[in-house]
């Protein structure tokens, strides 16, 4: 046996259970069951989303420095082709704004789809007929 070991098996469901546990020790959880960490109305993250890269680039750089850093990335001849695509790409895209990714067709149907809900409404209907039964002599009179 390996040391530390028990000797026993813990399932699977059981380690999350205790990692849970675990995880919630030293967090605002209430130790009554049942009842709200915190009291209705007070948020759990008072101090809102923590300031990210996106912040500390913005604080830094300005979006000047930034297009003149592109520019030169895309004019220079020593830059690898696929960072000069790069950099013209991210500048077309931020100046003049990305290209739709699909255009609209106007007054056709590419896939199709009337004539599928044709079919579709075919089918209801024989379904609809099978359902009423059949028409005979003996079902329009109401003689057996």
């Amino acid at each position: 046996m390996l040391p530390g070991m028990s000797g026993t098996r813990v399932s699977a469901a059981e380690r999350r259970e205790r990692a849970a546990a675990e995880n919630s020790r030293g967090t605002a959880a209430n130790p009554i069951p049942g009842n709200r960490p915190w009291r209705k109305g007070q948020s759990g993250n008072p101090g809102g989303r923590p300031k990210g890269i996106a912040s500390a680039v913005k604080d830094r750089v300005s979006p000047d420095e930034l297009v003149d850093i592109l520019a030169d990335v895309a004019r220079d001849p020593r830059a690898k082709p696929a960072e000069r695509i790069a950099a013209v790409r991210e500048l077309a895209d931020r100046g003049w704004g990305k290209a739709p990714a699909f255009a609209a067709i106007e007054g056709s149907d590419p896939l199709e789809l009337s004539a599928i809900a044709q079919e579709i409404q075919g089918i209801a209907d024989e379904l609809a007929a099978r359902r009423e039964g059949p028409v005979g002599p003996s079902a329009k009179t109401g003689t057996g």
